[in-house]
């Protein structure tokens, strides 16, 4: 049995005019601690102008401890402090404690400290396998084991022509958080139209002479595009698109219809006609 798909027709406006006369649209453009973690150096800086302890971290914005007492977030430049030794604490949420004697005997010395993050992990396996998968701003390869922070996180999964999945998980310390996705067909669907430029000049070089045609499609197609006078309705230009196979889709008019001539000024209508790709035939035994 094959399944006639709906016919979807959205149709855009170029108002204005068209052509040569018509207006232009410009395009605008060491360490220690039962848990500390991550790595710590210490600078001295002889006959440097600034004068005290300074502390940097990555990342930044950790708060810092002397001797248990909190004194600022890094970057931190403590002035007027004891010569001395003292026991630098640098902690911050989603990363291992960093913990270490210093010994500020110079007029400026820097430590810098390279917090190392706490991680989990995560799996997620998809159907399609050819879906994009994302958790975050990382993608990530379907099956496969990934190290990431701790922390919550939005996966999101993708196939053309299929729904779009999401879902929000909680990554903790050392554990493997394991998610199996199967997408759902999506129906064929037709976005509206978007126009780079409602008004053009043919007779401008480049992008300044052609307006451009975007949507969105949601499953394999393929489309009519029409462009028609919209005084009299006479269809001045057709062509095919397709077969689809990713969402966004595009296409230019430059003003011209079928013969390839310039078209006078006035008003055009841009009708894209689509069509659902139909499913393979299943073959039918006989006896």
């Amino acid at each position: 049995m094959i399944k006639i798909a709906s016919l979807f027709i959205i149709i855009a406006f170029f108002t204005g005019c068209a052509t040569s006369s018509g207006t232009i649209y410009e395009d605008t453009v060491a360490t220690e601690s039962s848990r500390s973690s991550g790595t710590g150096d210490e600078q001295n800086t002889p006959g440097d102008e600034k004068q005290g302890l300074e502390i940097v971290s990555d990342p930044e914005d950790a708060a810092v401890y002397l001797n248990n007492n909190f004194v600022g977030t890094t970057p931190l430049m403590l002035e007027g402090i004891s010569r001395g030794r003292y026991r630098l604490t640098i902690v911050k949420q989603g990363y291992y404690e960093h913990t270490s004697w210093i010994n500020y005997y110079s007029d400026h010395l820097i430590y810098h400290a390279d917090l190392e993050a706490i991680t989990g992990f995560i799996r997620v396996t998809a159907d399609p396998r050819n879906a994009e998968i994302s958790i975050g701003d990382q993608h990530i390869s379907s099956g496969s084991n990934i190290k990431i922070p701790i922390g919550n996180y939005q996966v999101m999964v993708r196939a053309f022509g299929y729904e779009d999945y999401s879902a929000n998980v909680k990554i903790t310390e050392g554990d493997l958080t394991s998610l199996s996705v199967k997408l759902e067909k999506a129906e064929f669907s037709l976005s509206p139209l978007e126009l780079s430029r409602k008004a053009f000049n043919p007779a401008n070089f480049g992008s300044l002479g052609k307006a451009r045609i975007s949507f969105h499609v949601t499953a394999p197609g393929f489309a009519t595009v029409l462009i028609v006078e919209k005084a009299t309705g006479t269809e001045v230009e057709s062509f095919s698109l397709g077969p689809f196979i990713t969402w966004e889709q595009s296409f230019e008019w430059a003003g011209r219809g079928s013969d390839g001539g310039t078209l006078p000024d006035g008003s055009y209508q841009v009708i894209v006609k689509a069509l659902a790709a139909q499913p393979p035939v299943d073959p039918v035994a006989e006896s």
